[in-house]
This record gives structure tokens, sequence and C-alpha cells, in this order.
């Protein structure tokens, strides 16, 4: 059974989904942000961009939306070019679908859609559509949503609807056609404005299957208030879910939370038997080196190279998961010399990708070792969230030595020396470099001092970072 667990802090909300008391999803939500998936507006469009097939839309925001071509309706005229179905100044009602990241717009589209536990509908596709999982009686299900009024919109049935019983689906069914009815009512007057604004946690429950949800833990009264409020209708079975922590110790520590994302922190991550995986993330992909550290014998039956690639497998897919790694993905497994074993590896490689709801593409483990792969991005980047570049290292997790910063010092003397004759130079340097340089400051600076005619003194200043250093006049 899997468990939903809120904490509410002051300037955010941090959510984590728990299965068998394991750790499988991690969020960190802002309930106040400005933009949420699934906001609906009535727009202006601004600019109309045929070259790249899209248009701009003022919602009344700072940053408008980008709509593509393909997600505005075109009433069946499949040929329509963009300049055919929108013109500038033009006022047209949009939803959001992709929040903005870094210096890129929202993207919007301009066919409504509405999700819930067990089914999602379109406007206007008149079409039912299963999920790959689904396990229910299809033709039942075709039946109901074939029916008026539901049979006007396109509807995708998740595979939760499996082990929904007809009632619930009919009264999800009705919910959702009844809030598509109201906004596409709603007249398009008054550009610029939020016709409806969507629950911070939409997206993370929707994504749950409501038989496999046993509780939602949350640590804030005004969250379940406004939880209760938010499900009231369409999920009325939600409520006596909603459970509020009380315990000794805060929510996440309760849960063991919290040490779980200290190793989604961690670029360093041991595994049990003694072995280690490394995370490094680009721009460009993520590599995960598998290295055996203390590991020494295999489990009976296995070398140590399977043992620590089989407990790999398992962490580094969940890591995966966890930090929500997209893109190219290289993983440099311990190499093995026998046939049997690197079929076992690629088998649990196998067994482990499905877990994951991201689409991903593997290729076979390469005779190096290697196993490259892509993965769907969904949602929020974990290390981009969590982290910021390092000022000293500029993201690259290392520093010139105390010797490399000490001789550009020198070069820095040498070539400004002149102009400090008669100077007494005050030399502020870092925690790191200025036990160097005390050591070795006559080597360093002692003739330069003679030749030039200035003196020095070293001060360790707190101000300057491990390997910085400053030149003041006295």
């Amino acid at each position: 059974m899997r468990s939903l667990l809120v904490n509410v802090l002051p300037a955010a909300t941090r959510v984590a989904v728990t299965e068998a008391g394991r750790l499988v999803a991690y969020r960190l939500l802002d309930p106040n942000a400005v933009w949420r998936l699934g906001q609906v507006y009535v727009g202006r469009v601004t600019q109309v961009l045929p070259s790249i097939d899209a248009c701009f839309v003022d919602v009344g925001r700072e940053d408008p939306v980008f709509v593509n071509r393909r997600q505005i309706p075109d009433a069946g005229q499949r040929q329509a070019t963009l300049k055919d179905l929108v013109k500038q100044g033009q006022i047209m009602r949009l939803q959001i679908t992709k929040l903005p990241v870094d210096d890129k717009s929202p993207r919007g589209s301009g066919i409504l859609k509405l999700g819930g536990f067990y089914l999602g509908l379109e406007e206007g596709a008149g079409k039912v559509r299963f999920s790959g999982h689904f396990e229910g009686d299809r033709g039942a299900l075709k039946k109901l949503l074939g029916e008026a009024p539901f049979s006007s919109y396109g509807w995708r049935v998740r595979s939760a609807a499996s082990h929904a019983d007809p009632a619930g689906l009919r009264h999800e069914a009705e919910v959702l056609q009844k809030r598509a009815e109201a906004l596409l009512r709603m007249p398009l007057e008054g550009a610029n404005r939020l016709l409806e604004d969507t629950f911070f946690l939409d997206d993370l429950l929707f994504a749950e299957a409501p038989h496999q949800l046993h509780a939602v833990h949350c640590d804030d009264d005004h969250f379940m208030a406004d939880a209760r409020a938010a499900y009231k209708v369409l999920a009325p079975w939600l409520s006596p879910r909603l459970q509020r922590h009380h315990g000794p110790l805060p929510l996440f520590d309760t849960y063991k939370i919290t040490s779980a994302l200290e190793r989604m922190l961690a670029n360093h991550v041991w595994l049990k038997s003694g072995g280690s995986l490394l995370f490094h993330q680009s721009e460009a992909m993520v590599t995960i080196d598998v290295n055996t550290g203390k590991q020494r014998k295999g489990k009976k039956g296995q070398s140590a190279h399977l043992t620590t690639n089989l407990e790999a497998v398992t962490e580094a897919f969940e890591q995966i998961r966890l930090r929500n790694l997209a893109g190219l993905i290289a993983i440099d497994f311990l190499n093995h010399d026998r046939p049997d074993e690197r079929r076992t590896l690629q088998q649990a490689v196998r067994d482990a990708a499905k877990a994951d709801r991201a689409d991903l593409d593997l290729e076979p483990i390469n005779r190096f070792g290697v196993l490259v792969m892509t993965r769907q991005r969904r949602g929020d980047d974990f290390e981009r969230r969590h982290k910021q570049t390092c000022p000293q290292c500029g993201g690259s997790g290392r520093i010139p030595t105390a010797e490399v910063v000490a001789l550009r010092l020198q070069q820095e003397l040498m070539r400004d020396g002149a102009g400090y004759a008669g100077e007494t130079l005050v030399i502020e340097a870092g925690g790191l470099l200025f036990p160097y340089l005390t050591r070795h400051a006559r080597l360093l600076f002692a003739n330069l001092a003679d030749a030039h005619g200035f003196q020095f003194v070293l001060q360790k200043s707190p101000k300057r970072h491990s390997m910085g250093y400053q030149i003041n006049l006295s």
C-alpha cells in the first residue's frame, strides 16, 4: 500500500510518496505558485509566428503563454494554417500544460483537458482510449462513456479504473463532464483572467491509484481543510484517508524521509554491500559510475562484481526516478568475464526499468559494461531545484590546489610589483590557502618585496572563500 506524506513549511510544501515504508517519489511544491498545471485562462493573442507554427497569448501574468498550432482547436479543418486559426488580438481560452523553466515561457493548449483519479476528459475528441495497463471490462466502459452527455468528449481511462466500481466511474465522469460544460459555456470576455485554478496536489494525487492509496498524512490543519474542500465533489472517498500527524517527531523524520532525501542530494551513494554509485550530472547527460568500494566477496554463487552490480541496478534506477533524471543517461557497471553473469545483469536492468512510469529507451549493455538509455522528463529536475552552482568551483566539483593559486598570486605581484613601491600590502587569504602561503612566504614573496621595495603582511580572512585572496594597501 502507498501513502502520501505532506510536510507544510512556511515557503514550500514537501510531498513524499512511500510504498511499504520506502520512498518512491518526492516533490517540492509551492502552494502559492503563480503557474500551475491545468489552470484555465482567457487571454489575448499578442504574436502569431508562422515560422515556428505557434503563437503567444497574454493571460495577464508576467510571461505570455506559448501555444503550438497542434494545440489550437481546428473544428475539423486539419489543413488549416496557423493564420487561418488565430489572429493577433484574438481572445482565446487556454489551459496550462507545461510550467515555465529557466527563461522559457509556460506552454498552453486551446484544447481543454480535465483529469481525475480514474478518467481524463478531452474536449471534442469523441474517442475512448485505455491505458496499456488497464485490466477491466473495456466494453462496459465504452458503453458508459458512449452515452449522452459523455459521448461529446474524448476520454482517457487510467489503469486505476481497472479496480473501480461502476458507480464510482460514473460519478467521476459526471463531475468532469459538468466542469467541462461550465468552462466551455463561460463567455470569452475580459481577457487576461483566470477561469479555473487547480489544487497544487492534483498532478501528484491523480498519478496514484485510489485502491492503493492507503492514507494521506499531513502536519498542517489548513492543508487538511483545503484538501477536503478541493476533492469533496470529485473524490469523496479521499476525506477519510486524510490523517493529521501528531507524533513526537516531525512527519518526515517519523517515516524516515529525511535520511532518504540526504541520499538523493549526495553525489556519492553507498550500497549495503560496500560498493557505491557516483553520480555526475551535466547539461548534456547524466553518468553513474559503479564502484566496488569495500566489497570483496560476492553472495553465494555470485562473483563480487555481480553482487555489486545487481545491488547497483536497484539503487541506480530508484535514484533516477526519485531525482527525476532525464535525457541521456549512462551507467558504467563493473565488467563481467562470464556470459551468464552478463545475462543476469541485463535481465535485472529490464526488471528495474518496468517500475518506472516515464518512457525509457534502453540499449543492451555493451562490451565495456556500459548501459546507455534515454528517459522522458516528468516534472521538476531534483538537482536543479535543490542545488545551486558552487561559486567556488563553478559546478565542476573541483578547485585549484593551494600551490596553483599561490603561483597565480606570485605572478600577479611580479606583474604589478613596481606600482607597490614603498607600500605595505595586506594579502587576505581564505582558510585553505592561508596555511600554504604562511609556510612558503619567503620563497614566494621575499625576493619580489626586496626587488620592488614593498612590504607584505599575510592575513587570514573569513570573507574569502577557501582558495580566494585579495591584495589591499595598508
